[in-house]
């Protein structure tokens, strides 16, 4: 077995930064003017691994606490936007331009999980949306959420054949 380092030396602390920083050992030989089995005696030793392992380890634990924070950071930001793109949307619904309202009102049920609409391509286009009773309770919870108070819907109760209220 070859020389065994007894304690690390600034220059060993220089090796050991260029091999946290992923250089080979023959890019540190000559970067450091040392001998390429004089950087791999060094490198190899008991005292080195200790220590490199020692730093590997508290790099990875300030690389995933800074993920960790860049990760929750990111998170609040979209939790954020979601509640504007949610405002927009219901704002949308307000719009004096039919066709806004019907792209808004589509977005909102698409995303509330209803089945897709058809679409007309006349310039006059009406539409009665009919909607289960979970997707109306649906979008008033977004609705009170954000402006606090239920959408306004017209409710309608449509006959049976017979005259019946279905």
């Amino acid at each position: 077995m070859g020389y065994q380092l007894q304690r690390l030396l600034p220059k060993h602390y220089k090796i050991l930064d260029l091999v946290l920083a992923g250089w080979i050992q023959r890019k540190i030989a000559d970067e450091l003017g040392l001998s390429y089995v004089g950087v791999s005696n060094i490198v190899t030793s008991r005292v080195f691994q200790a220590e490199l392992a020692r730093r590997r380890e508290e790099q990875n634990q300030r690389i995933d606490r800074t993920e960790s924070v860049r990760q929750m950071s990111v998170r609040e930001i979209l939790e954020g936007a979601t509640v504007e793109a949610a405002e927009k949307q219901v704002g949308l619904l307000r719009s004096p331009n039919v066709r806004v309202q019907q792209m808004a009102a589509m977005d909102i049920l698409d995303r509330g999980g209803c089945s897709k609409t058809s679409r007309s391509e006349g310039k006059n286009f009406a539409a009665n949306i009919v909607l289960m009773p979970k997707s109306v309770e649906r979008i008033n919870q977004v609705t009170r959420e954000v402006y606090g108070h239920d959408f306004p819907f017209e409710k309608h109760v449509e006959n049976d054949s017979d005259g019946t209220a279905a």
